[in-house]
């Protein structure tokens, strides 16, 4: 599958959040998506949001996609995911291996001198959390503006 550079805008998403160490979400993410489809009545298309913190923990930010006006369900809580540029791959492979995927994502962008961000989005989850196709995106770092000359006649 090719690589693409996309613009997405801004997301508004509503469902539950886990923190953990890397190698504790294998156990808390299903955990809580099973909490999340349970809390979620009618919904079908969901996404994980993803950010490693400071202190190398993630949050795993899982939900669906909604407007600012959605009633939150109890228990649930919204999150934005502000519009910004994200490298794009789409995912066919089983759910197990979406890791692969990132890792791909992320060596392109090394290949090609693309910055990335810390933030992952995931598109593609269903109830019962069958292999389906993912959408998976890396957020790309915005360049700082470039600092241009003094304006002509300026003192500089």
């Amino acid at each position: 599958m090719e690589i693409e550079t996309v613009s997405m805008p801004e997301l508004v998403c509503i469902g539950l959040s886990v923190r953990g160490a890397w190698h504790e979400l294998p156990q808390k993410v299903p955990a809580a998506w099973q909490r999340l489809f349970a809390a979620t009545g009618d919904a079908e298309h969901f996404l994980e949001v993803s950010r490693k913190q400071p202190d190398s923990a993630y949050i795993e930010f899982l939900g669906f996609l909604a407007s600012r006006k959605t009633e939150i369900p109890p228990g649930l809580e919204r999150h934005v995911v502000a519009a910004g540029r994200y490298l794009r791959l789409l995912h066919a492979g089983p759910l197990a291996e979406i890791a692969d995927g990132f890792a791909r994502l992320h060596a392109h962008a090394a290949a090609t001198g693309v910055r990335l961000g810390d933030l992952k989005l995931d598109f593609g989850y269903r109830r019962g959390l069958p292999d389906t196709p993912h959408e998976l995106y890396v957020a790309v770092e915005q360049a700082p503006p470039a600092l241009s000359g003094p304006a002509p006649g300026s003192a500089g």
